[in-house]
């Protein structure tokens, strides 16, 4: 997913497509999904290279899901992310997405609450 987010945000940079909402028209997924994509941008470099290489060898973190991703990337600080990545890939048991606290040591909100 980092890949693509790269890839769309090429597109959008290069003028191919106006804007993220005009990108969900053209490959058919709604303007949540595109941010959920884009929003892996927001990771330290360092995240996303590790998450790319590892695709690139066969050997990614198979443990390490999307939403985890999503998770850590919502943390501004690389530091930080940094942290809660060297958790997330030490022990696959430490946060899959749905427990109750995230790799950045909070306590996850209520899945009925908007924020």
């Amino acid at each position: 997913m980092i890949a693509l987010a790269h890839h769309w945000r090429c597109w959008i940079h290069g003028g191919l497509v106006k804007d993220q909402a005009a990108l969900a028209r053209l490959v058919g997924v709604s303007r949540a999904r595109v941010t959920q994509v884009m929003d892996l941008l927001h990771l330290a470099p360092r995240i996303q290279e590790s998450v790319l290489d590892g695709a690139a060898h066969g050997a990614q973190h198979p443990h390490v899901r999307e939403p985890a991703l999503r998770r850590i990337a919502r943390e501004a600080r690389w530091d930080l992310q940094l942290a809660a990545w060297r958790v997330l890939t030490s022990r696959p048991d430490a946060w899959d997405g749905r427990g109750s606290e995230d790799p950045c040591g909070r306590a996850r909100a209520d899945p009925g609450v908007q924020r």
